[in-house]
C-alpha cells in the first residue's frame, strides 16, 4: 500500500469522496503509527505524610494512570523516565496549618540530581499552603525525579492527603 497521511485522507473527506483503498485494516493501522502518542503518569497521596523539620522527599501511593511505568513501588518518592526525552514534570503540595509555629516551607523538583524548580513561603501560624513546581527538562532513560521538602517551622507539619505529581513525555 502506498504511504497515506491524515492530509491525504482529509482532501478525500472534504470532496465527498471515499479513498480509493481496498484494506482498510491496513490504512488503520498505518494511520494509527502516525498519531501522537501519550506517555506520562499523574501519582497523588491518600492520606496526609508527616513532614519533620528540615528536608525529606514526598511518598507517592496512588496513580491516575502511568503508561510507561514510570513508577515503582520500591522507590514510591520517585519517577523514573523510561527513554532519553523533554518531559514536563509538575508537582502541587499542600502544606497543612497542622505547625503552631512559623517558618520557612519549601516545595523542590529534582531531577537528574538537580534542582528544577523550587517555590519558597514564609508560613504563618496555622496557614494552608499550596506550592505548585514545574519545569520542561530533557533527561535521560533511567533518570528520576522526585519532590523534595523543607519544612523551617521548628516542629513537624503535614502534607495533604491530594498532592500530586505528573510527568508527560514532550518530545525526544
Amino acid at each position: 500500500m502506498a504511504e497515506v497521511s491524515i492530509a491525504t485522507l482529509k482532501s478525500y473527506f472534504a470532496n465527498g469522496k471515499v479513498p480509493p483503498y481496498s484494506n482498510y485494516e491496513d490504512l488503520i493501522d498505518t494511520l494509527a503509527a502516525q498519531a501522537p502518542s501519550f506517555s506520562g503518569a499523574s501519582y497523588r497521596r491518600t492520606a496526609e505524610q508527616t513532614m519533620p523539620t528540615g528536608w525529606d522527599n514526598v511518598d507517592w501511593n496512588s496513580y491516575q494512570f502511568d503508561t510507561d511505568s514510570y513508577y515503582n513501588g520500591s522507590y514510591p518518592d520517585r519517577f523514573t523516565v523510561p527513554e532519553t526525552a523533554y518531559y514536563r514534570i509538575t508537582a502541587y503540595v499542600l502544606w497543612l496549618g497542622n505547625s503552631t509555629t512559623s517558618g520557612q516551607l519549601v516545595t523542590e523538583l529534582i531531577c537528574s540530581g538537580g534542582v528544577i524548580a523550587r517555590n519558597s513561603w514564609e508560613k504563618g501560624a496555622d496557614i494552608y499552603q499550596g506550592q505548585i513546581v514545574t519545569n520542561l527538562v530533557k533527561a535521560n532513560a533511567s533518570d528520576y525525579a522526585y519532590v523534595h521538602c523543607y519544612n523551617g517551622t521548628g516542629s513537624s507539619c503535614n502534607i495533604a492527603y491530594n498532592c500530586r505529581f505528573t510527568i508527560q513525555k514532550v518530545g525526544s
